[in-house]
């Protein structure tokens, strides 16, 4: 039996070179929109200067935008590569693909391109929604932790609020979803953790949380439970500090201390 290209996607199916695809931040059959900070790993050879290629294309996988990857680990080894890229999906609606593809300096004469087509479906009609980013460390990307502050974004869509800072604080203490940590993901902030208080006093951000916040995870994870807040909010221009206490007491510096 062979399925068509529409049947692959709505099975939600990774095509291709699909046994080279370690890790991905998009999984098959996502709806994506707006701007998309991806991450993953690939084995295989897929790097020529540290950069691969990551392009959209739609469900005929006629290309819709090119892109390109950096790797973020050695990329001149036998051993799976880890690369970020950011892409526009803005303008884009329906079926389609994320195509990660190796960066051939030949055009080809050193053989067929590699390619790893992932189905996701673009949605970028609702006016009424919005595309955040939560960043959380990976046993994947970033095996055990050799990097501590080392962070990696996945995409969440939420209503439009003038509470976004708000609702992506709330959506980054959740936690990952389970498919999410089945890619690597984990979150270092501890279960438990609440915001007591939340306000933007010009364009410094404070956050008074529980203590809770400052549990377990030794010097490493503090760091990584540092960045990963800090990054996570960043995010927003309007943010450009970000003070933070527990139960009114403390400041940044001495609540991340391990």
């Amino acid at each position: 039996l062979v399925l068509s290209e529409k049947e692959n996607i709505k099975k939600a199916e990774i095509i291709g070179n699909k046994e080279d695809l370690v890790s991905f931040s998009v999984n098959p059959g996502d709806t994506v929109s707006g701007v998309l900070d991806l991450s993953g790993s690939v084995k295989n050879a897929y790097f020529f200067e540290g950069n691969i290629n990551v392009k959209l294309l739609d469900s005929n996988k006629n290309i819709l935008k090119s892109g390109v990857g950096s790797s973020t680990t050695e990329w001149m080894t036998t051993n799976p590569v880890s690369f970020t890229s950011s892409i526009d999906t803005t303008g884009f609606n329906g079926d389609g693909y994320i195509l990660i593809q190796n960066d051939d300096p030949s055009d080809g004469e050193g053989g067929p391109a590699k390619e790893i087509l992932i189905p996701v479906i673009f949605s970028n009609e609702d006016q009424n929604t919005m595309s955040i980013k939560l960043y959380f460390t990976n046993n994947i990307l970033n095996p055990n932790m050799i990097d501590c502050s080392l962070v990696y974004p996945v995409s969440r869509t939420i209503t439009k609020t003038k509470e976004v800072a708000t609702v992506t604080l709330d959506e980054l203490i959740k936690g990952p979803t389970e498919k999410e940590k089945e890619n690597g993901y984990f979150s270092t902030i501890p279960a438990g953790t609440e915001v007591n208080s939340i306000k933007m006093v010009g364009d410094v951000l404070h956050i008074d949380f529980n203590e809770i916040v400052v549990g377990g995870g030794g010097s490493c994870g503090q760091v990584a439970k540092f960045n990963s807040l800090v990054t996570t909010l960043k995010q927003f221009p309007t943010i450009k500090d970000i003070q933070m206490t527990v139960n009114g007491k403390g400041n940044t510096e001495d609540i991340f201390q391990p």
